[in-house]
């Protein structure tokens, strides 16, 4: 009589074992499913913040490309306006085109 509870007490405990296993066997399952989540939204940060730094790149490059292109665009309206400057005193000699009454110098 003794053994049969014996034997039903270990069956129970064994059954409990069983029991409280698969609880942590699942609670397991969810931490590696929410860390396999939490390592995929990682890695998607990793991507956009290399594509936002490649175009912060891109943007950079084409302020500089501009700053360039302006300088030199000024560089060739101060050459045009010396050239139109240079023409008006071959056409109109001493004599003055502008409204103020002063002939345009070469300098300018």
């Amino acid at each position: 009589e003794q053994g049969n509870a014996l034997t039903r007490a270990a069956e129970a405990a064994f059954r409990d074992n069983t029991a409280i296993s698969e609880k942590i066997g699942q609670i397991i399952r969810e931490i590696a499913a929410a860390s396999q989540e939490q390592s995929e939204g990682i890695a998607q940060i990793s991507m956009s913040m290399s594509e936002m730094d490649k175009m912060l790149q891109q943007v950079a490059a084409t302020a500089q490309e501009s700053a360039g292109v302006s300088e030199m665009m000024t560089a060739q309206s101060r050459k045009l306006k010396s050239i139109v400057d240079q023409m008006a005193l071959l056409v109109f000699g001493g004599k003055s085109a502008h409204p103020s009454g002063h002939a345009p110098s070469a300098n300018q």
